[in-house]
């Protein structure tokens, strides 16, 4: 026979049960929410270098269509794919800086997109000074190509 202390029993137990429950359907959505805030993080920083290369793919497709047409319209394309890689650079660089191994491969980063700048500026330069052969020579000979493959090997 049930007894008005044994239902104060089962009730404060059953209480108790959901409020554990509660507390633990709380924590699992806090896990979660913070899971998907670095997800969204992590796509971010992935975008910014996304952006980046096509930034340079932008800076390298100017340089070269100038070199090769000497027309000007090409090197709008050249500097507006600097000023993407610039932006879109810093931005990965904002967006990891609570993280030094990431750092660390933005520093080996760096130099090589300067190089891919570097070399445009010099074939845009040398054209410009009349240096055709010189610009076609280094477009042709891929400096830059070679600078990103002797970083992947």
């Amino acid at each position: 026979m049930l007894t008005k202390g044994n239902i104060r029993v089962a009730v404060v137990a059953t209480l108790a049960i959901l409020l554990l429950i509660g507390v633990g359907e709380w924590w699992t959505a806090r896990l979660n929410m913070e899971a998907s805030r670095w997800v969204d993080h992590t796509h971010m920083v992935s975008e910014a270098l996304q952006d980046t290369l096509v930034g340079i793919l932008e800076t390298e497709s100017g340089y070269r269509g100038f070199a090769i047409a000497g027309d000007e319209k090409y090197l709008e394309a050249f500097y507006s794919g600097i000023e993407k890689v610039r932006k879109s650079f810093a931005a990965a660089q904002q967006l990891t800086e609570d993280n030094p191994s990431q750092q660390r491969q933005l520093e080996l980063l760096e130099p090589l997109i300067q190089r891919k700048i570097t070399i445009g500026n010099d074939v845009v330069a040398m054209y410009r000074r009349g240096e055709r052969y010189g610009a076609w020579d280094l477009v042709v000979s891929g400096p830059g190509r070679q600078t990103w493959m002797k970083s992947t090997r």
